[in-house]
């Protein structure tokens, strides 16, 4: 019997899709299965690397969790976790909540009240897994993915587990027993042709054949390598240690400034940075979206990717529903970076809105590089 078990490991690896709400999000702190603030949640979470073969025999299979706010626990929660009908799953920066989904299902109705940091287990879902591992394109080393959708929770009753952008250490953990197929068994020296009797004397003797010998297996980090100063090229694994290897990528990233404008009365910001780098590099940016002291505040707070539409919601003192909706994206040039950002606030009981002025907004840009010429 062998053990695989692993978290999901990258922020487009979770997230999830409140029915109804917006769209899906990929980088928020939480994981919220069940019923939040009235709306359906539907998560999906990404394996990487699942190192079990095909043909393998399933003989357990559960996901742990630890719990980010408990406090929209205590009611039922009902909820159905299927597997993603894929050989091998890719990211989930886009919705994946609409993909197929496999046959095999688990109920999974809890009634827990929970506290924060607690952690508990899913159901048994050998099922779910044997039926992806059972795929005619499944391979050792391929991606699974797995859906854990609303089945008609109390309202507002969820529970909010840790995702990847919460805490890595803490974000779902998947954790397989299995019985890896046999190998095929080697010819019996039975099955050999006898000599026949009526060889020719004169026939030549039978030469015995040399040693087997097995095929070397690559180590983990095999390939070509350039190691830093200091460091053994031909006994160094440790990825930091390296300058370039051809079993990862050639690619790293850097951050490069952090940038905070004001947004002006209309709640508006567009403002260029010269980068000063000289062409036009891959770039990722940042910002984190608007914050709150109030009471209640969900998805507030928070690094999300540009070009992004993010809404955030809160109860106000008054205890009113408040919506925030920030819109950002970047523009890219050889010499400049231009950043707009538009944001807003709806009080729903009230039926008011009004422009996000006078409000600091931190961008952080990143941009890739390659380690064969710029290393960290």
């Amino acid at each position: 019997m062998s053990l695989w078990r692993d978290r999901s490991d990258s922020s487009s690896d979770d997230g999830r899709l409140l029915v109804g709400s917006g769209g899906w999000y990929y980088t928020g702190n939480s994981l919220p299965t069940g019923n939040f603030l009235t709306y359906d949640s539907k998560v999906a979470i990404r394996y990487t690397n699942v190192t079990i073969p095909a043909g393998s025999v399933i003989a357990s299979a559960t996901m742990g969790f630890r719990v980010y706010d408990g406090g929209y626990s205590g009611s039922t929660m009902r909820t159905k976790i299927y597997g993603i009908d894929e050989d091998n799953t890719t990211t989930f920066t886009s919705d994946p909540t609409g993909r197929s989904r496999t046959s095999a299902l688990v109920n999974w109705d809890d009634s827990t009240s929970y506290d924060d940091e607690d952690e508990t287990s899913s159901p048994d879902i050998t099922d779910i897994i044997q039926e992806i591992i059972d795929r005619d394109g499944w391979e050792s080393g391929n991606a699974l993915g797995l859906h854990i959708v609303d089945d008609g929770s109390d309202e507002s009753v969820c529970v909010r587990w840790y995702s990847y952008d919460g805490d890595s250490g803490k974000s779902p953990e998947l954790v397989i027993n299995y019985a890896a197929p046999s190998a095929s068994p080697s010819q019996s020296p039975s099955s050999s042709t006898s000599p026949s009797s009526s060889a020719s004397p004169s026939a030549s003797p039978s030469v015995s054949p040399s040693p087997s010998v097995s095929p070397s297996v690559p180590p983990e980090d095999y390939g070509l390598k350039i190691t830093k100063a200091g460091h053994d090229v031909n006994t160094e694994t440790d990825i930091k240690n390296m300058v370039f290897t051809s079993a990862k990528s050639v690619l790293g990233i850097k951050e490069f400034t952090t940038i905070v404008e004001t947004t002006d009365a209309n709640g508006d910001i567009d403002a260029d940075t010269a980068h000063g780098i000289g062409y036009v590099p891959i770039t990722i940016v940042r910002f984190t979206t608007y914050s709150t002291g109030s009471p209640n505040s969900v998805l507030v707070g928070v690094d999300v990717n540009l070009p992004v539409t993010w809404h955030s919601w809160y109860a106000n003192s008054a205890k009113n529903f408040i919506e925030v909706t920030e819109t950002a994206t970047f523009y890219l040039d050889a010499t400049n970076i231009r950043l707009t950002y538009h944001g807003e606030a709806y009080n729903h009981d009230m039926g008011t809105s009004w422009d996000l002025n006078a409000e600091d907004v931190t961008f952080k840009v990143y941009y890739f590089f390659n380690e064969l010429v710029d290393t960290i």
